[in-house]
């Protein structure tokens, strides 16, 4: 760790055209990025079974046992938003598999 008097910093902010140098990222391979995607693919499915406030602390599969309960789970499920970061990587929320895992795919 370095540590920089403010000048040193407007200097080398300056230097940079106002900008902090950031280090390179190392590219993320085909393979890196698939097992991400699993990863996210295996939480999002493991969340069908966690209990949760917006669902008074019932989970979504039991929730699904009445029709309003259907409908508020599918409401959930269509409104998350895909995981993001500043990697690149395009992670996709497995709404239809999710949906189909609690048979509303067809609704």
């Amino acid at each position: 760790m370095t540590i920089k008097s403010l000048d040193e910093l407007r200097t080398s902010l300056s230097s940079q055209g106002g900008r902090l140098a950031r280090e390179e990222k190392p590219e993320v391979t085909p393979e890196q990025a698939s097992l991400m995607q699993e990863h996210f693919r295996r939480y999002y499915m493991d969340w069908l079974d966690q209990p949760l406030p917006a669902l008074s602390g019932k989970t979504p599969r039991q929730e699904c046992a009445t029709p309003e309960g259907r409908r508020k789970v599918r409401l959930l499920i269509l409104s998350m938003p895909n995981p993001s970061g500043n990697d690149g990587i395009q992670i996709e929320t497995p709404r239809d598999a999710m949906l189909q895992a609690l048979g509303l795919d067809q609704e």
